[in-house]
């Protein structure tokens, strides 16, 4: 008996070993494993009581920060990042010089040092060329920089910067793979307390209660740590990083985004401390957007969700922004993925007509915004354009003047009943020829028979 119970209390130490060995990223999957089991099994509430799962969504939430919030070592960590990255980069440049110069000794029979001469010569006055025309210093056209001490002659030692590189690349990964993984759980916890529906419009229907529900409600109602994650991102966005950790951070600040929507869906109304809150959260969100445009899905959701503080929060500075964004985006797209592009101008639309339907303008504002939404929905781009986005500049146009007696005159003006006639048979066709899979096709032949109607109402006015 001593002995069997000497060997459940070495077991038992080993396990607790083996737990204390396991990473953050392993007792993540871990976690995510329970809840999934708890939510979908009833029979585990006497294992896993109410209590263990308030304690599981917090460790969830125990993540969501940065590695470090150190502004000072941050900093250290952006300036050796972008250090090894252009010493990376440079080495490349010099690897290929290399290939090029054994290239054209086989083919010339030109000696490899005249030839790396020449071609050094060339890469150093082009680089002064640019250097000139940023207003840089061309010490590299002067001859300035590092020489080698005996010429003709390189390092035995020789740094692979290009390794060093990989290496701190994949550091920097293993040090954001645990936010990474908590955003995404918060994510998926999340999403179901967020109502069906346009609250604007329709009445809202809430998704059966679950069994987490209730707990993840009380454990993510405060949106100060995705808050906080939010602006810290785009700051890091506004710095100076290489271009895979920039679309890393960009990808990192749209997750944060999808978090603070659904908890802002769930939050319901707001006490008047609550309220000044949000007021910061919106200006928080206006910035961010100017990083990544992808918060403009959590922008539409904080403006549906709380339509009666747009006239105190909204700013006229941010409709013009918008614009100028919607406008930019026809002549020169950003470089994220189509999709993602389609979503950002849809929402930017639905911002404008949600901002200026709940709040007073003057004429000219309403001009602008007409002449906007009816070049980016104009027949002749109808090709161009991705139907969610024509859809919605036609639905905000409907918004906008459904009431006869707000800006009849920029209605008349702009013709604005001669553009659905024209624009509304075009606009069918390309619903009848599109696919359901890619988009809301229900929502939007709701809007094509819409514009019908709004056409009749129209010309018996």
């Amino acid at each position: 008996q001593q002995q069997q119970q000497q060997q459940q209390q070495q077991q038992q130490q080993s396990t607790q070993k083996a737990g204390m060995a396991l990473s953050d990223l392993a007792r993540l999957h871990l976690v995510g494993v329970l809840l999934a089991a708890k939510n979908q099994l009833p029979l585990l509430d006497d294992i896993i009581s109410k209590s263990s799962v308030i304690a599981l969504l917090e460790f969830i939430k125990s993540f969501l920060r940065l590695p470090s919030n150190d502004t000072s070592l941050m900093e250290a960590q952006r300036n050796s990042t972008w250090e090894n990255f252009q010493n990376a980069e440079k080495q490349q440049q010099d690897s290929s010089l290399e290939r090029v110069v054994v290239r054209e000794q086989n083919i010339k029979k030109e000696p490899a040092r005249a030839i790396a001469r020449r071609l050094k010569q060339q890469q150093q006055k082009e680089q002064a060329m640019a250097a000139a025309a940023a207003g840089e210093s061309n010490d590299i056209a002067m001859g300035g920089g590092e020489k080698s001490a005996k010429k003709g002659k390189i390092s035995a030692i020789r740094t692979d910067f290009v390794q060093e590189w990989q290496g701190h690349l994949e550091k920097w990964r293993q040090a954001h793979v645990t936010l990474e993984l908590a955003l995404e759980m918060t994510a998926n916890l999340t999403s179901r307390l967020v109502p069906l529906g346009n609250p604007e419009e329709d009445e809202m229907m809430q998704i059966e209660e679950g069994p987490l529900d209730a707990d993840i409600r009380q454990v993510f109602s405060n949106i100060l740590p995705l808050q906080q994650l939010l602006n810290q991102f785009t700051l890091e966005l506004g710095s100076q990083w290489p271009p895979i950790i920039k679309q890393h951070l960009s990808d990192l600040q749209a997750k944060v985004a999808a978090c603070l929507a659904h908890v802002i869906a769930m939050t319901g109304v707001l006490s008047a401390v609550e309220e000044d809150h949000w007021f910061g959260l919106w200006r928080d969100l206006v910035r961010a957007f100017d990083k990544q445009p992808a918060v403009t899905g959590t922008m539409v959701l904080s403006l549906q969700s709380h339509a009666d503080l747009i006239p105190k929060v909204v700013e006229p500075a941010d409709v013009d922004r918008f614009l100028a964004f919607l406008l930019l985006e026809r002549t020169a797209p950003s470089r994220t993925t189509s999709a993602v592009r389609d979503d950002v101008k849809r929402d930017v639309v639905a911002l404008i007509g949600i901002i200026l339907c709940h709040q007073k303008h003057t004429r000219e504002v309403n001009l602008k915004v007409c002449q906007a939404l009816l070049e980016v929905s104009s027949p002749t781009n109808m090709n161009e354009v991705p139907l969610s986005v024509m859809a919605e500049c036609l639905n905000v146009l409907m918004d906008l003047y459904s009431d006869d007696e707000l800006h009849k005159d920029v209605f008349e003006e702009m013709k604005v009943l001669s553009h659905f006639q024209q624009t509304l048979p075009l606009f069918k066709q390309k619903v009848s020829r599109a696919m359901d899979s890619e988009i809301d096709l229900e929502h939007i032949r709701e809007i094509a028979s819409n514009c019908g109607d709004f056409i009749l109402y129209k010309k018996g006015h």
